[in-house]
């Protein structure tokens, strides 16, 4: 048997394929790249985010939770956190009953942890799409190939020789080896694809979990009764109920606050020293 030289078997291939293989090694290695960046990501947001998960479970009131947030300028923890701190300082001179205040504020603070929650996983997910696509195109990529290489073969039944019979061979092979390396691409990317979907749905869930404590222990400040859903999502995660303090004016919970939009990066001087 003779021994198969890929570069030789390359070279020795029609434009089209050839043109087909850098495609498919540029998927390949767009694709790996990608992987390991979000493995990266995935796992540094994973600390960051179990980290302030942390604190918020162990923290008796809110200001004490917000406090000790971690400074990481790319944390989604730290956003989610900031996004709710600021909505409350929108809201916090509001002219109002102090029910309906305190109706209004966690409301507001609801749907903002909610916005930068899903802003936080969209930005996140940025490359999976790219992984989803090489799953999908590198195996129409490589049938593309297939196709193109019995299609030059069946060029040499023209004319049946001896030398026909090299030409037929040489197109069976490029309809294999393009087979091959649409599958190389596509395998890794979809398995990574997935694994990385399934970690993106668990630090969403992270996050939500965030968000919950947070209304918990917000509600605490305000003396508003803990609703259902929060007291049995925190139960969930062994967070102990404590009551809060008896329905009045909005306590003042946080330091003052530079004007921030609910997209801005966060800054070291929006949480305390």
């Amino acid at each position: 048997m003779a021994q198969f030289d890929l570069l030789t078997h390359v070279a020795g291939s029609t434009l089209v394929v050839q043109a087909e293989y850098l495609l498919l090694l540029g998927m390949s290695l767009g694709s790996w790249a990608a992987m390991f960046w979000k493995i990266r990501q995935y796992g540094r947001a994973g600390r960051q985010i179990r980290r302030d998960l942390t604190v918020f479970r162990r923290a008796a009131r809110l200001p004490e939770a917000v406090q000790a947030v971690g400074r990481d300028r790319d944390s989604p923890s730290l956003a989610v956190v900031r996004e709710a701190v600021h909505e409350y300082k929108q809201l916090e001179k509001l002219e109002a009953s102090p029910g309906e205040v305190a109706r209004i504020i966690l409301e507001n603070v609801r749907w903002g942890l909610r916005d930068e929650q899903a802003a936080q996983i969209a930005r996140l997910a940025v490359s999976l799409n790219f992984l989803a696509m090489c799953a999908s195109a590198a195996p129409l990529l490589g049938l593309f190939g297939t196709v193109w290489g019995i299609f030059h073969s069946f060029q040499g039944f023209a004319e049946l020789n001896p030398g026909t019979l090299q030409i037929v061979g040489k197109g069976l092979a490029e309809a294999l080896g393009t087979t091959i390396a649409g599958m190389l691409v596509a395998i890794p990317a979809a398995i990574g694809h997935n694994m990385l979907l399934g970690w993106l749905a668990d630090l969403d869930a992270a996050l939500g979990d965030l968000g919950t404590r947070f209304l918990f222990l917000l509600r605490q400040e305000l003396g508003v009764p803990h609703k259902e859903e929060d007291a049995a999502g925190l139960a969930r995660s062994g967070h102990p109920g404590q009551p809060g303090p008896p329905p009045g004016k909005p306590r003042r919970l946080f330091f003052r606050l530079p004007g921030v939009g609910r997209r801005d990066a966060p800054t070291d001087d929006d949480l305390p020293t």
